[in-house]
């Protein structure tokens, strides 16, 4: 399994582990298209981290990437060692219970 979906407050997240960020990362499965595959999932379009501009300074992206075929495909952007590289996703753990 390389997704994780839990429920949270009656809205499906799917929950997957970043290795570039080193925690979890975790979409809305009604805003993302997600093929429903928890071994091989596809979600599109990309999902991007970032914190907003704002009175600390201009937005920055923190990860950047789409969900391929099982794989995590980050794209340039990203301001960790994984940008422009591709890695196969890994069970996710220490996802939090459905609530």
């Amino acid at each position: 399994m390389k997704v994780a979906v839990r429920i949270h407050q009656g809205v499906k997240h799917v929950w997957y582990a970043c290795p570039g960020c080193k925690h979890l990362h975790n979409v809305p499965a009604e805003r993302w298209h997600w093929n429903g595959s928890e071994d091989s999932p596809i979600l599109s379009p990309s999902v991007r981290h970032f914190t907003p501009a704002g009175e600390y300074g201009p937005e920055v992206t923190h990860c950047h990437y789409f969900v391929r075929d099982g794989r995590i495909e980050f794209c340039g952007d990203c301001k960790h060692e994984f940008a422009g590289k591709t890695v196969e996703l890994q069970e996710p753990t220490n996802v939090p219970d459905n609530s």
